[in-house]
């Protein structure tokens, strides 16, 4: 196992979709709770990196503000460049 995600506001839960990986070895993608966003215990969701140790930095919490969408089941990709964009 890379990485645990116990949904807490520092951690998404759920991961559902795919993941992409960067030329550090770094992956990204979404977890459909967890996150510092919304009102409910299990969050809003996320959008996460891991690094090649399984350290997971939150990107993105979403439901902190309007019209910022919640529960994302998608995943990522990336552009021509190699940054992370959600489709």
């Amino acid at each position: 196992m890379l990485h645990n995600f116990a949904g807490t506001p520092n951690n998404g839960a759920n991961p559902a979709a795919g993941l992409v990986r960067d030329a550090a070895g770094n992956l990204y993608g979404t977890t459909y709770y967890g996150g510092a966003g919304c009102s409910n215990d299990g969050g809003c969701g996320t959008v996460f990196k891991l690094d090649p140790n399984g350290k997971e930095t939150v990107l993105h919490s979403f439901g902190v503000s309007a019209g910022d969408g919640t529960n994302p089941e998608a995943g990522l990709i990336l552009d021509g460049a190699g940054v992370t964009e959600v489709p």
